[in-house]
């Protein structure tokens, strides 16, 4: 399976190179609700329009602020922004995502707080690693921490369908944190 892994996340890296660029295309043809056709849903995320950017997440813009619907360049802009930062989001849920049921998952480890971290795999091979805390965050495998609440796997479906997304997103936000661990009493090394 993680021979196969990498061969996905080799298909989602070619698609996210001729992605970006084409979202400045794509976006063109999002109806007066944000949504793409569907033959354009390898673009979009499944669970929400092109406008989830300014309207529902207020990532852009101030409309959550104060209202400020956006219009003409700005929202074609905010649209872009929204896929870019949303990148081949319905490719990796849907030809290279897996139907989802909590029954097949096993959760092996799951911690919480400042440092989180979520090991998780199915009877067929795939997995999931989620961590999140000071050094950034790092998501490899299927994403079953959508479905993954408070301790228990949740029945409603992330986007239109129970399936989940392949990911490979190491984000390591925070690269003077990498630093600081080298700079710890316990590793320096003083000269003699």
């Amino acid at each position: 399976m993680y021979f196969r892994y990498a061969l996905l996340v080799i298909v989602m890296g070619l698609f996210s190179i001729i992605s970006y660029p084409a979202s400045f295309v794509v976006v063109l043809f999002c109806n007066k609700n944000g949504w793409l056709p569907k033959w354009l849903t390898w673009f979009q995320t499944q669970d929400n329009s092109c406008d989830a950017g300014w309207k529902i997440q207020g990532n852009f813009g101030t409309y959550l602020i104060d209202g400020t619907v956006p219009t003409g360049l700005t929202l074609y802009w905010y649209r872009a922004l929204w896929l870019i930062r949303n990148n081949a989001y319905g490719l990796c849920y849907y030809p290279l995502g897996i139907a989802f049921d909590s029954a097949d998952w096993t959760v092996t480890h799951n911690f919480t707080g400042a440092e989180s971290l979520l090991i998780a795999h199915d009877s067929h091979g795939h997995f999931c690693f989620m961590y999140g805390g000071s050094l950034g965050e790092l998501k490899l495998g299927w994403k079953v921490n959508a479905y993954w609440r408070n301790g228990t796997w949740s029945t409603t479906p992330w986007g239109p369908e129970m399936r989940t997304s392949l990911c490979f997103t190491p984000k390591c936000w925070r690269p003077w944190r990498i630093m600081s661990l080298f700079n710890s009493p316990a590793v320096q090394v003083t000269a003699p």
